[in-house]
């Protein structure tokens, strides 16, 4: 049996945990309890420089038992990273527009980092485009991030991507990963949302 280990939003920065001793921790119960993979899907750091690092020393923590993949989250993005960079193969670790075959299985994680889909906000909220990214940058971190693309450009290129790479493992499990929710079945909507409220009203 081939154990995976997932986890999201660790957000080490923000809740004041130091890098080195999450390192140790993480990397010790892995080996402990006998995780083959274990993948994090994102919003690890503000920083996409320390998340890449972070990954990278807890792969050498780990040596070759457990394989260690990430995601970048919309918080990974906001400093040291332009779109280009978090769009290309960074490092071998990093998981977006990957597959990754679970060895002895047939297994395949595909990751992505998703993005906001607009389309999943419920009907009552009638807000377009422009309302989202106007609210975006008035009260979200990321209005830091470098994105020379719209959400919704963005957005079709993780449709796009998925599609591809489920194609490419057809006939095969697939465990899809990603940091942002991809079905309206997982979200809580507010009840200011639901009763059709825009939150700049």
């Amino acid at each position: 049996m081939v154990k995976l280990a997932f986890s999201v939003d660790n957000h080490f920065d923000v809740n004041h945990i130091d890098a080195q001793v999450a390192v140790a921790k993480i990397a010790g119960y892995l080996l402990a309890n006998h995780y083959q993979v274990y993948v994090n899907a994102g919003d690890s750091f503000n920083d996409f420089t320390m998340t890449l690092w972070f990954y990278q020393q807890l792969q050498a923590a780990v040596g070759n038992a457990v394989t260690i993949r990430y995601l970048a989250g919309n918080h990974d993005l906001v400093k040291n990273v332009s779109y280009q960079t978090a769009q290309s193969a960074v490092s071998p670790l990093y998981l977006h527009e990957k597959a990754l075959a679970v060895p002895g299985t047939d297994t395949v994680i595909i990751g992505n980092n998703g993005w906001y889909d607009y389309s999943l906000a419920p009907a009552a909220l009638q807000a377009s485009g422009a309302d989202f990214a106007q609210w975006k940058r008035a009260y979200w971190i990321d209005s830091a991030i470098d994105q020379p693309v719209s959400d919704q450009e963005r957005m079709a290129r993780v449709l796009a991507t998925t599609q591809q790479a489920l194609g490419a493992a057809a006939g095969r499990r697939v465990i899809y990963v990603t940091h942002f929710v991809p079905t309206p079945l997982l979200m809580a909507y507010s009840l200011r949302i639901r009763a059709g409220r825009w939150p700049l009203a």
